[in-house]
């Protein structure tokens, strides 16, 4: 997918990446959603409440920025110090904080809270302005790298990482 440039471009890539994921998880089985054959013993429905956290997240930290104010990195039960470092240990340890709330529920709810976090998220970038989403300097706690970065890796980039460990599982 060509990187998009501009608002429009990337809300089509938001929906089209939304809509391929949807088109793949139709052709598995109930069984394979729910089998832990992926990276540590996660399965589709794991991934699915993994990528709705971390777009949860990312809508709570749009709109704290687009109100001016401070952004807590990452949730109330994991939140990133000062001066910690993003690193992988911090990443991994957030994933696996994650993974332990979410294992144990249903696969309806799951997907329920897939597709009201893509579009939550969806609603976010389309009230945003183009210097929201694309100047790096717009929020200070970006560090120098624009919104885009964070939206794009919390939705059509993430979905595609997830969909290449799920299709690995089960080729088409």
């Amino acid at each position: 997918m060509e990187t998009p440039n501009d608002k429009s471009a990337l809300l089509r890539a938001i929906r089209a990446s939304h809509a391929e994921m949807h088109q793949y998880l139709a052709s598995l089985t109930p069984e394979q959603l729910g089998a832990p054959v992926l990276d540590d013993g996660w399965s589709v429905k794991d991934s699915l409440a993994h990528i709705s956290a971390w777009e949860n997240m990312t809508i709570g930290w749009l709109e704290a920025s687009r109100r001016g104010e401070y952004v807590r990195r990452y949730t109330p039960e994991f939140v990133q110090g000062e001066d910690a470092d993003e690193g992988n240990v911090v990443l991994n340890a957030l994933n696996n904080h994650l993974f332990r709330q979410n294992h144990h529920r249903a696969w309806d709810d799951v997907l329920a809270e897939f597709n009201a976090a893509h579009e939550n998220l969806y609603r976010v970038v389309e009230r945003m302005t183009e210097d929201e989403i694309f100047n790096p300097t717009r929020f200070a706690w970006r560090k120098g790298s624009p919104a885009f970065d964070m939206i794009a890796g919390n939705t059509y980039d993430h979905y595609a990482e997830h969909m290449d460990w799920i299709k690995k599982a089960f080729p088409v």
